[in-house]
């Protein structure tokens, strides 16, 4: 998977967005020029994920592309804004395999900040591009599931889903 990087998300940028389906229900793509940079649930509604596109992104111009792309059957470029601590957490989460669960603390030395746990959750939190940077992989260090932005049900069903429970 291509990667692009950019730190500041208060960077003015032109981007544009179509809502997909899932075998988790809709989503919504937000692509910029350098790739995706947002994947995130249609939930409760779209005007409420759109909005919060625009908290992430306070200086983003969407608009509509008309058409989704493809993202889930091609090698899609991925375009993550964020810290340089964000990008190394999100960057480990990419390593983390289908079927496969950590808890923070091993994402924090994969990250290679060990001794950031809380800092690393936190990052996990910030995940712009859910499903494609796994952040449902990590799970508390008893094995229970955790929270999830989207729901515990959600993650649940998605972990399943993969066989990692």
């Amino acid at each position: 998977m291509n990667i692009n990087v950019s730190h500041d998300r208060r960077e003015a940028f032109d981007a544009e967005y179509a809502f997909v389906d899932s075998p988790y229900g809709e989503m919504i793509e937000v692509f910029s020029n350098d790739g995706l940079c947002y994947l995130g649930f249609a939930q409760p509604d779209r005007t409420t994920v759109l909005n919060h596109v625009a908290e992430i992104f306070p200086n983003i111009r969407l608009a509509g592309a008309g058409k989704c792309r493809d993202i889930f059957s091609c090698d899609v470029t991925l375009h993550l804004i964020g810290t340089h601590f964000q990008i190394d957490v999100w960057r480990a989460l990419l390593d983390v395999g289908r079927g496969e669960t950590i808890c923070y603390s091993e994402l924090a030395r994969r990250a290679g900040h060990a001794s950031a746990v809380r800092a690393v959750a936190s990052a996990v939190g910030d995940n712009p591009v859910t499903l494609l940077v796994p952040c449902h992989r990590i799970v508390r260090r008893d094995g229970s599931i955790g929270q999830y932005y989207w729901g515990s049900e959600l993650k649940r069903r998605m972990l399943c889903d993969e066989g990692a429970i």
